[in-house]
C-alpha cells in the first residue's frame, strides 16, 4: 500500500475526474517557472508508452533517486505493473486505443512539479495518466484512474 501512495502524483481529483467524463482536460495550475510544457509533454509520453508496452523496469530506472528508495524500500518493475493492472486492467478498461488529450498543470507540494496529463481512449472505458517530473525533469510520480 505504501508503493502504491509513494507513486501517486497529487492531482486535483476534479481534474481528472473532468478528464473522465468527456470534458478536455485543462490544467488548473501553472506548470512551474523555467519547466518547459512541450517538454514535459514528450517525456510524459513516453512514460505512457513505457507503461502501456509493459516497460515496467525502464520506468522504473527513470524515477528520481530518492522517489525510487523512499523510506527505506525499493520501488520495483513488480510495483509499477501493480499499480498499472489495478488501475488500467484490461478485463475492465478493454484495449488501448489511442491518447484523446493532452494538457499540463504545475503543483507546487511537496515541492514545484510539472504534470503531464493524458486522457487515453480504451476500448471500454477512458484511462487517464498523470505524469510528474520536478524542475530538472526528473520522475516524481504516476497516477493512473480510469471512469
Amino acid at each position: 500500500m505504501k508503493m502504491k501512495r509513494l507513486l501517486g502524483v497529487v492531482c486535483a481529483a476534479a481534474l481528472l475526474l473532468g478528464a473522465l467524463s468527456g470534458c478536455s482536460l485543462t490544467g488548473t495550475k501553472p506548470m512551474p517557472k523555467g519547466m518547459d510544457k512541450e517538454a514535459v509533454l514528450a517525456a510524459g509520453e513516453e512514460i505512457v508508452n513505457l507503461l502501456l508496452d509493459g516497460e515496467y523496469e525502464a520506468v522504473v530506472e527513470h524515477l528520481r533517486e530518492d522517489i525510487r528508495f523512499a523510506e527505506g524500500k525499493e520501488i520495483k518493475p513488480e510495483h509499477i505493473k501493480e499499480l498499472v493492472e489495478t488501475h488500467a486492467d484490461p478485463e475492465e478498461v478493454g484495449t488501448f486505443v489511442k491518447i484523446d488529450d493532452t494538457a499540463t498543470m504545475g503543483e507546487t507540494e511537496p515541492e514545484p512539479l510539472g504534470i503531464a496529463l493524458f486522457k487515453c481512449e480504451y476500448t471500454e472505458k477512458e484511462v487517464a495518466f498523470g505524469i510528474a517530473y520536478d524542475l530538472e525533469m526528473n520522475l516524481t510520480g504516476i497516477s493512473i484512474a480510469h471512469s
